[in-house]
């Protein structure tokens, strides 16, 4: 995995232990915040990584499976979101059913 400082990204991160959740998995889920600080206890913000689907990422040709257990996580999160009558935003980088993702 390429390294980088997340501290860029502090301003994202404002749930406690997300920021470690995220450098250690890649993928996270927290609480809708606005810019203001307005926080939605109803709603939530999910963050999955698509690179394993890119197809100019050739180590993922060899891997067709579920890298991470994100998936499953995913899966997770929104039964019990569901559970707890709560909405989500899913956001990534490489948007499912795009010409540049392989599955």
């Amino acid at each position: 995995m390429i390294a980088f400082n997340l501290e860029h990204w502090d301003q994202y991160f404002w749930e406690e232990g997300v920021k470690e959740e995220y450098s250690k998995i890649g993928y996270y889920s927290q609480h809708l915040r606005l810019s203001d600080g307005t926080i939605f206890p109803k709603a939530r913000v999910i963050a999955v990584t698509t690179q394993p689907c890119y197809n100019f990422n050739f180590y993922t040709w060899s891997t067709y499976y579920d890298p991470g257990n994100e998936l499953l996580w995913l899966e997770e999160t929104l039964r019990q979101m569901e559970k707890d009558g709560e909405v989500g935003f899913i956001i990534a980088h490489i948007p499912p059913g795009d010409h540049s993702c392989l599955y």
